[in-house]
C-alpha cells in the first residue's frame, strides 16, 4: 500500500458542524482536496473533546502541506492552521542494536533534528511515546516481544 500520513485532531466544541475537508498541497502545487471526514457530533453540535483522524496513503517524497476546511451545515467554512510534514523513507533511520532488553539507539538521517517516536505492539497499539527524541531509548519497561 506505500507510505502513509496519519492526521489527527480533537475538537473541544462544534456548533452547527457539518464534518472536515481534509485538503493537502505538495510543493508548491495548488492545494488538492483528499477526504472529508464527518462529524462525530450528535446534530452537529457538541461540548465534548472528540478525536478526529484521517490516513493519508502518500507516494511523495517531499514537504507537504496539511488544512483541514471547517465546513459548518450552511455551508460556510474556515481553515485551520497549516502543518508541514517532511516526508523521509524509513530507510532514513537506523535502530540498534536488534535484539535488546534495556536500550535502543535510533539513528536518524538528519541528526540536527528531534523527532517524536511512537513503538506500537504487535497489535497495532501504541504503547509508549517520547517527545523530541534525539538518539537513545529506555526500553526495560517492556515485556518481550515484536515492535513497530
Amino acid at each position: 500500500m506505500g507510505p502513509t500520513i496519519v492526521l489527527n485532531w480533537v475538537t473541544i466544541r462544534e456548533y452547527d458542524n457539518k464534518g472536515f475537508d481534509i485538503e493537502r498541497r505538495v510543493g508548491d502545487r495548488p492545494w488538492e482536496p483528499i477526504g472529508f471526514v464527518n462529524t462525530q457530533a450528535p446534530k452537529g453540535c457538541s461540548t465534548t473533546e472528540l478525536f478526529y483522524s484521517h490516513t493519508d496513503h502518500i507516494n511523495l517524497k517531499d514537504f507537504i502541506q496539511y488544512r483541514l476546511k471547517h465546513v459548518d451545515m450552511k455551508g460556510n467554512f474556515e481553515y485551520s492552521e497549516i502543518q508541514i510534514v517532511k516526508y523521509e523513507p524509513y530507510d532514513a533511520i537506523t535502530i540498534f542494536p536488534n535484539p535488546t532488553t534495556d536500550n535502543v539507539n535510533i539513528a536518524f538521517a538528519d541528526q540536527r533534528m528531534q523527532y517524536d517516536v511512537r513503538v506500537y505492539n504487535e497489535g497495532g497499539q501504541m504503547i509508549d511515546k517520547w517527545h523530541n527524541c534525539k538518539a537513545t531509548l529506555t526500553i526495560g519497561n517492556l515485556r518481550p516481544g515484536i515492535y513497530i
